[in-house]
């Protein structure tokens, strides 16, 4: 996940654009996103994606899929009351 690409429009780079996505490309097809939380640009599907990856093995019922109209903290403390929620009951 490339952060803060509202600075200095983007130009400002440690890692380029190309090197990034064939990086994540060799690891197996990982998803790449550039974000600026600043602007809210690409946060929240950048944060879907990844729950969504993590919960991928998950059980059908303990699944936890954000609505879209949800923020990306709203989404956050609902995987961390669900998680709460599960270790309890172990």
């Amino acid at each position: 996940m490339g952060n803060k690409i509202d600075v200095e429009g983007g130009n400002n780079r440690v890692v380029s654009e190309k090197k990034a996505k064939q990086w994540c490309s060799s690891k197996g097809g990982i998803p790449y996103f550039e974000t600026s939380a600043k602007e809210d640009y690409n946060v929240d599907a950048a944060f879907q994606c990844i729950a969504k990856n993590a919960l991928k093995n998950e059980n059908e019922e303990e699944m936890c899929v954000t609505p879209t109209e949800q923020t990306a903290s709203d989404a956050l403390t609902h995987l961390f009351l669900a998680g709460t929620s599960r270790r309890r009951s172990t």
